[in-house]
């Protein structure tokens, strides 16, 4: 039987090779089909549909036959017909798409185009702009594969989940996609690329891998003619590890490239801009800020800046692609905070720095109107407008506005996750929906975050869905034994909460004023759960939350500690509770320095929430109380001197004498407070002769401090019995006889640790 059994099986196939045939698609009626779709459909395996020259516009399934689909470049090798044999797609799905189990697809020999992408679930989420490949064996030869677009991943190409594929002889550019692969994907599956009819994967946009992105654990050779740099980094080439880690398993043999990495400065205009032109000057700029991302030298040792000028940057107004791929040491710098906008449209976030991209920077902008991307787990984008995911240490945003980002059930505005040494000063987060409008999560010990000058405003929570209602908070901070530093912030109208920190950080909040915050059904204005928190020089008043401070602890990690100094906290201590979830291992400690009363706002002008004359916030703070490692910013929430009397005040905003009259109106207010605190002369060059006098019974202690709150001297320390002086130089040098910079210098006299007086010195 068994030699029976073969014979039959080989005429079987003979039989069906014998029967392969060749559909003809002609637009003109004159072949078998005008339409693709029909030629496949009625095709069977081994067939080969052959297609005339034209556009198509249609969007062509294999259905899962295993067929050749070719243009007539198959039988005359004469490369005009891939470019004259098009599938457009129309912008209205995926071009090609090979997902039913073909064993032995081909296509070969086309120009694909304009497709948007494959929604298998329906959820409005896209892959494979041009070509969807997914559970399939398929082979793609002699292709241009062009101007596609897919808003999660494989603008160009999408390879995915058990594949097997084969390139040779493609062009691949000029596609995008918001979240992995501008150019081509690969996921779990394998892709061999031809050594010797070679493909050029150039110019494609993406936030994380702009031409190529695998996530698979084999090596992958990339064998290409021309890529668009000849030694591409991660940010044009990307592998995935766990958690989204980038990997370094990617080989490349490259024999060209479309640009050479310009060791300069650059300059971008979206309204006179071209990305033809050379981009070195105001006079020559590029057109968007993804193309001079591509086109920069990146050099740890000398950092790159590229100047944006006014004008809205964004997909409609000079077709710039977001989000970002954010480069490592490059500067992004716009001409003004409220001039340069970088507008997401809703369609994506704005800006993404992936893993282990440092020491970049952005300043002087406008970013608006971002919104959150989800796709699986790998690439989970859970912010609105901008994402630093994994290890994006030393970085600086200056002078930007956040505002209007939308979480879609994510944080609304900033995320950033697992990095070191992040500093925003004199930035804006406001109006955002859903989440936290500035999450900050560190995950490892000692990473720290420092936010100055910083305003929290309008942020809401997202009610689109009134089962899940998701917060509308101000700022997050989380973090394994981090440490998140809050300087001369205003937190107002923030719905849900101003304030939470989770997950054992270290949470220091200095000078920052909260007012009108937690309308939504009356929440806490402050959420602290399993996290050690010091409040010093702070406003909380006329929030409409029945409590302040919730102290939570749901998983027992650490104590929850609260430390209150030197602030205004209306309602006093009774505004601080206690959750159900502690279980003896929540505490607070409130001190006397504290006061509950009304501050005095002035209510009135750009800065309603300066304290105005009179307030018992003036002078009211303390240097002396801070942490060594705090350093205050030079001014405050105006611009204003920090310190302008003899101590630092409470709150964001420090009072000066002329804040609320006419400059010609103003007379120095009189200071009836007897001083215990000389110096002289004040200012000084080389000393000053500093002379102090008390009726004190106790410890006396006078302490130098610079202006940003560190204190660098101290003067005396010793017990007194009653009436006391001392006269002594100061030399302007510090405790360790360093000559130290001119500036202001505060002396400080305390009893027993508190302060009791102060005097402000200037040294030239």
């Amino acid at each position: 039987m068994k030699p029976k059994l073969q014979i039959f099986t080989l005429i079987l196939l003979l039989t069906q090779t014998a029967l392969a045939q060749i559909i003809t698609v002609k637009q003109d009626s004159t072949g078998d089909y005008a339409i693709i779709q029909d030629a496949i459909n009625a095709s069977n395996h081994g067939d080969t549909v052959l297609v005339w020259p034209g556009t198509y516009f249609e969007n062509v399934d294999f259905a899962g036959k295993n067929i050749t689909l070719a243009s007539q470049m198959i039988t005359t090798t004469d490369p005009a017909f891939k470019f004259n044999t098009i599938i457009d797609g129309n912008h209205n799905g995926t071009c090609v798409l090979i997902n039913s189990d073909e064993t032995d697809a081909v296509l070969n020999g086309f120009t694909i185009q304009n497709g948007s992408g494959y929604d298998e679930y329906q959820d409005e989420d896209s892959h494979g702009g041009g070509i969807f490949v997914n559970r399939a064996d398929c082979k793609i030869f002699n292709c241009v594969i062009k101007n596609n677009f897919a808003n999660i991943s494989g603008g160009g190409i999408y390879c995915a989940f058990d594949c097997n594929m084969f390139l040779s002889r493609n062009s691949i550019f000029n596609n995008h996609c918001y979240v992995a692969a501008g150019g081509v994907l690969l996921g779990l599956s394998t892709i061999s690329f031809d050594s010797v009819n070679r493909n050029s994967i150039y110019s494609n946009y993406s936030s994380r891998g702009n031409d190529f992105l695998k996530n698979t654990e084999d090596t992958v050779r990339l064998f290409l003619d021309t890529c668009t740099v000849l030694n591409p980094d991660s940010y044009f080439l990307y592998s995935v590890g766990d958690e989204g880690y980038h990997k370094s398993d990617i080989i490349t043999n490259i024999y060209n490239a479309l640009l050479t990495p310009v060791d300069s400065n650059l300059f971008v205009n979206p309204e006179t801009g071209n990305n033809s032109n050379n981009g070195l000057s105001p006079e020559e700029p590029l057109k968007t800020i993804a193309f001079a991302y591509s086109k920069i030298a990146v050099d740890s040792l000398k950092k790159n800046t590229i100047y944006l000028a006014d004008g809205i940057y964004s997909d409609t107004m000079n077709s710039e692609k977001f989000p970002l791929n954010v480069r490592p040491f490059i500067n992004v710098e716009g001409n003004s905070r409220n001039g340069t906008i970088l507008d997401g449209e809703y369609k994506s976030m704005l800006l993404r720095g992936n893993h282990e991209v440092s020491e970049y920077s952005f300043s002087k902008m406008t970013l608006r109107r971002g919104t959150y991307v989800n796709f699986n787990n790998h690439f989970y984008d859970y912010a609105g407008l901008i994402e630093a995911y994994l290890k994006n240490d030393n970085i600086c945003f200056d002078s930007v506005k956040f505002m209007q980002g939308r979480a879609k059930g994510a944080d609304g505005g900033v995320g950033i996750l697992g990095s070191n040494h992040t500093v925003f000063n004199n930035c804006e987060i406001s109006n955002h929906v859903g989440g936290a409008a500035m999450r900050i999560s560190m995950w490892n010990k000692y990473d720290t975050c420092f936010i100055n000058n910083c305003k929290f405003i309008s942020n809401k929570p997202d009610t689109n869905d009134p089962e899940i209602i998701k917060p509308g908070r101000g700022l997050k901070i989380s973090g394994s034994n981090s440490v998140g530093i809050v300087t001369n912030s205003l937190f107002v109208d923030n719905d849900w909460q101003a304030f939470l920190s989770s997950n054992t950080p270290n949470s220091y909040l200095i000078n920052c004023t909260f007012v009108d915050n937690s309308h939504w059904d009356e929440k806490n204005v402050f959420s602290l759960n399993g996290s050690s928190n010091w409040i010093y020089n702070c406003i909380v008043y006329d929030n409409a939350a029945n409590k302040n401070f919730t102290l939570i602890n749901s998983e027992h990690l650490i104590n929850t500690t609260l430390h209150i100094s030197h602030s205004l906290i209306e309602g006093g201590e009774e505004s601080i509770e206690f959750h159900s979830s502690c279980d003896d291992d929540c505490f607070y400690f409130y001190d006397e320095t504290n006061i509950d009363t009304d501050p005095f706002f002035l209510n009135k002008w750009e800065h309603p929430y300066q304290i105005a004359d009179g307030s018992p916030c003036i002078d009211a703070g303390t240097l002396a109380r801070l942490p060594d490692f705090i350093q205050l910013p030079e001014t405050d929430l105006a611009g204003n001197p920090r310190i302008i009397g003899d101590s630092i005040d409470m709150g964001a905003y420090e009072w000066n004498p002329t804040v609320g009259i006419d400059k010609y109106q103003y007379q120095p207010i009189q200071n009836d407070k007897p001083k215990l605190l000389q110096a002289a002369p004040n200012p000084f060059s080389y000393e000053t002769n500093i002379s102090a006098k008390w009726d004190i019974i106790g410890h006396v202690q006078i302490e130098i401090y610079n202006n940003a709150g560190l204190r660098v001297k101290v003067i005396k320390s010793g017990k007194s019995g009653g009436l006391g002086a001392i006269k002594t130089k100061w030399n302007g040098k510090d405790e360790s006889n360093n000559i130290l910079p001119t500036g202001i210098y505060h002396i400080v006299m305390f009893w027993d640790g508190k302060e009791v007086d102060g005097i402000k010195v200037v040294k030239w």
